[in-house]
């Protein structure tokens, strides 16, 4: 029996050059969304505490990408009204490859080249 190589596929998923991320500004448990959400529970910290620890972890995070040349666009969340979950803004934005955005602003998307397939 004999077996023909299969073509292989080298497939180059996009990839962001800019990210957006929400610097919280009231983070905490959302007992609204946890009713539903598996990896939510209550935690043992204080709000305060649970405040100081995601801003840390926040500002870690922004440096470790720019220092790896991912240009990172910061905005700082209100304190009015409270938005526990406001680092998470795939729950209330979108962005299309055009560069629209839903929540009115644009950010650059650069995508590199679709699939390409070669013999194998």
């Amino acid at each position: 029996m004999q077996f023909q190589k299969a073509e292989r596929k080298t497939c180059f998923l996009p990839a962001a050059t800019t990210i957006l991320m929400i610097r919280p500004a009231s983070f905490g448990f959302n007992a609204e969304t946890a009713a539903n959400n598996f990896f939510q529970s209550a935690p043992a910290a204080s709000g305060g505490e649970l405040q100081a620890a995601a801003l840390a972890e926040f500002d870690n995070m922004v440096t470790l990408l720019r220092k790896h040349a991912i240009d990172v666009t910061v905005i700082s969340d209100s304190i009015e009204p409270p938005k526990p979950d406001a680092i998470f803004p795939n729950n209330w934005s979108s962005v299309s490859p055009n560069s629209s955005c839903a929540t009115g602003l644009l950010i650059k998307m650069l995508v590199s080249a679709p699939c390409t397939t070669t013999a194998a």
